[in-house]
């Protein structure tokens, strides 16, 4: 399931695109807990707490928010459901009848209408409903006086939107005078309870108008398209002429991934305020597999397929990943394009809530340790014989969990120390785990931006926001990974320093000090080696990590990842048989 996100005008309201057909034809809006119990997973977006209406149309879900409760806060429950929901084959309304009751009618020409209303239906089925549905909303025809004034409901991201009156007159008002002289105005018609929340919505926004008035400038600006002196060609190109290219950033699911890619999203909204970033999250075949250990699933592009498979379709522009979890050779097409500074690469130890343990060597002997990394088992086990390790897997929330459990095996368990302290965790951290104990995985704690190759206008903006020392120092370590490696993913432990110095004419320059190391699966042997070298460019970063593989390869490490490699063939063959007996 793939679900991307795209901004409104109205900067209260998300169009959700689930990529599978939502109403399929039609829409429907539910503004309250009575008229969604018509919907299931309407039912469930109105009990997000902040949520105020829902509104589906032919391919989105459109979900509006109150002022007060931030996007960040509603967006990952919002992407569980409609993800739980559209994956799980649940219908979307109750009934047939529920249905056709929840969708407008209202354009349907009858043969009762005035030739003028027939009209009017035609010209907001086939030119006005397109254009407002791109914006995530719809409109909805109510009547048409005496006086020659057309009365129209704006619906989805478009009701209670501060620019409605714009897109009423400017836009709707004008193109029907033109084609339909008896049209002498537009306005909008409200029901009675929607008339009573409008005015505790405008009551709120005065609340706070001074700390979103920036924000909303911008969403003024947005909805200010050209009129050109042809009305129908305005509304036709409204959205064309007035939004700049968007670029949608896609990572995993997870809330780990969420708040790395809102990282980078926040990161160049603020270098760049006039272009719009939004977001799409999806599953992967790593996040799938909770059940077999990662040392067994193959290469890194198990957390990265499926995503590089969207990009280079073109569905999105960007892929925000945990730089670790990258292969040091991408497909043809894709290119990292930078990194944002890096977070502390250390791996950390967190013990089990009721323990008193502060570090490895307190733990008593015996003691089950978590790991999904079979790096961290194999260094661990040369310092620490007498602990147990045991692999551990799922997202943070669901490790921290299992370490937990009053019935749960695990000691204490280990993990990256920089998506503990994104996820606000840090305070469950019992102690860093660094050199010469533990040296961390490649790029491990830097988030690396994936985009296609021919994307220029993303590659200039990525470049914008890319920390230099951080994108030597990980080139370094995947150039040291990707001579190692020889087409296989294996465990390579490193750590990297980068000290910058000036330079007369402006130019980087770094001291760059690179550890390398390989150790067996049982931990009795070890090969190390550490470099240091001034570099002035990121190539000459690189050559230090192709130097540090090749020092290793010739110095013990070779035969030990035969061994690596031969052990894990053995483990997948062994695997496969035992899958093949339970399914028998």
């Amino acid at each position: 399931m793939f679900i991307q996100t795209e901004t409104t005008p109205n900067e209260d309201s998300l169009k959700f695109i689930p990529g599978v057909p939502v109403m399929g034809e039609g829409t429907a809006e539910f503004l309250d807990t009575k008229s969604a119990l018509k919907s299931p997973l309407a039912l469930r977006l109105m009990g997000i707490e902040g949520v105020t209406g829902v509104f589906y149309g032919p391919d989105f879900v459109t979900v509006s928010k109150d002022p007060e409760t931030s996007w960040s806060v509603i967006k990952p429950e919002v992407y569980a459901m409609l993800m739980e929901h559209f994956s799980s084959g649940e219908p979307l309304f109750r009934s047939e009848e529920d249905k056709e009751s929840a969708g407008p009618q209202d354009t349907r020409i009858l043969d009762t209408d005035s030739e003028t209303v027939a009209m009017i239906k035609e010209l907001l089925e086939t030119r006005v409903r397109p254009a407002i549905m791109e914006d995530g909303g719809d409109i909805e025809y109510r009547g048409f006086a005496e006086d020659g004034i057309v009365q129209l409901k704006l619906k989805g991201s478009c009701r209670g939107c501060s620019s409605s009156t714009v897109t009423l007159k400017s836009g709707i008002e004008r193109m029907l005078m033109h084609y339909i002289p008896e049209v002498k105005g537009v306005e909008e018609v409200l029901d009675q309870e929607e008339e009573i929340a409008l005015n505790e919505f405008q009551k709120l926004e005065e609340r706070l108008s001074k700390k979103h008035e920036g924000e909303r400038q911008d969403s003024r600006r947005y909805l200010q398209w050209p009129t050109p002196d042809h009305p129908l060609q305005s509304l036709l190109t409204m959205s064309a002429l007035a939004t700049p290219r968007k670029f949608t950033l896609a990572s995993r699911s997870s809330q780990l991934a969420q708040i790395q890619t809102n990282i980078v999203r926040d990161a160049l909204a603020a270098a760049h305020p006039s272009v719009t970033f939004d977001t799409s999250f999806m599953t992967t075949g790593g996040d799938h597999n909770q059940s077999q250990a990662l040392y067994l699933l193959g290469g890194k592009d198990y957390w990265t397929k499926e995503l590089e498979v969207a990009m280079l379709e073109g569905r999105v522009d960007m892929l925000v990943h945990s730089f670790k979890d990258v292969p040091t050779t991408l497909p043809e097409g894709c290119e990292i394009a930078g990194v944002v500074e890096r977070a502390d690469p250390l791996d950390c130890l967190v013990v089990r809530k009721d323990a008193s343990w502060k570090t490895l060597e307190e733990l008593p002997d015996g003691s089950v340790v978590g790991t999904s990394s079979v790096r961290r088992v194999a260094q661990l086990k040369r310092k620490f014989p007498k602990l147990v390790f045991k692999d551990v897997r799922g997202n943070l929330n669901t490790r921290l969990a299992k370490l937990d459990a009053p019935d749960g095996p695990y000691a204490a368990i280990i993990l990256a120390k920089a998506g503990m302290v994104r996820m606000g965790w840090g305070d469950r951290i019992t102690s860093d785990l660094g050199p010469p104990t533990l040296l961390h995985a490649v790029s491990q704690g830097a988030i690396g931006i994936e985009i296609r190759s021919d994307d220029e206008e993303a590659r200039a903006l990525v470049r914008s926001i890319t920390h230099w020392l951080t994108e030597w120092a990980c080139r370094a370590e995947r150039a040291c990974l990707r001579v190692l490696e020889g087409g296989c993913s294996v465990p390579v432990g490193v750590h990297s320093t980068l000290v910058p110095a000036e330079t007369e004419d402006g130019t980087h320059k770094a001291r760059l000090e690179l550890i390398g190391a390989v150790t067996s699966l049982e931990g009795d042997r070890h090969v190390e080696h550490k470099i240091e070298a001034d570099v002035h460019t990121v190539e000459e970063a690189e050559v230090i990590g192709a130097k540090m593989a090749q020092v290793l390869i010739a110095t013990g490490a070779r035969a030990i990842l035969d061994e690596i490699i031969a052990d894990r063939e053995k483990k997948i063959e062994l695997a496969k048989v035992t899958d093949e007996k339970v399914d028998a």
